[in-house]
Parts: C-alpha cells; structure tokens; sequence
C-alpha cells in the first residue's frame, strides 16, 4: 500500500531493543539507533512525514523530487495554460 515507505514493525514475538519515548520541550522525541537510520535511509535533517495508521506510527522519508523546471515547462500545452494575470498598478519604483 505505502511502497514509497520504509517503516520498522514490532511483530509480536520478535524480542527488539526497547527504546523510550523522552520529553523535547512541549514534545515527544524518539533516537533512532544509527543501523536503523542507515537501512531506512534517515540522515540528520531528512524531511520526513508522520502518518498513524491502524493506530502504529509510521514515519515516511519524503522521495526526493528530481523533477527539472524544464520538464513541467514540456507539459504545458493549450489545455492547462492560463491565462495572464493582472495585479494592479505597481506599488514602486518597478519598471517592466
């Protein structure tokens, strides 16, 4: 369902470290151990997303987008193009 997700289940019977959930300021935070940041691809600073799914939290690195502007300039065609937008009169000094 999720194939863009990587996530750590606990299956019940299977004996994994505990860890303990700790107070960060108004929050919660959880370490995760460094061979489980290296086999799911979690650095320091990896955008992530958090999702409860029947009632497990599932954290999601976001797929890095290697998207160019030149490609979605290719798709744009008579169909989804807009029209000009007018803003106003200019506030200041900016000439056009």
């Amino acid at each position: 369902m999720y194939t863009h997700c990587r996530h750590i289940s606990l299956i019940r019977g299977l004996l994994m470290n505990i860890h303990r959930i700790q107070k960060w300021g108004n929050s919660l935070a959880l370490r995760i151990p460094k061979p489980l940041a290296i086999q799911t691809g979690l650095d320091n600073q990896t955008p992530v997303t958090m999702k409860v799914i029947e009632g497990n939290i599932v954290i999601c690195p976001q797929s890095k987008a290697s998207i160019e502007l030149s490609q979605l300039v290719k798709k744009i065609d008579e169909q989804n193009i807009h029209a000009e937008v007018e803003f106003g009169s200019k506030p200041g000094r900016e000439s056009w």
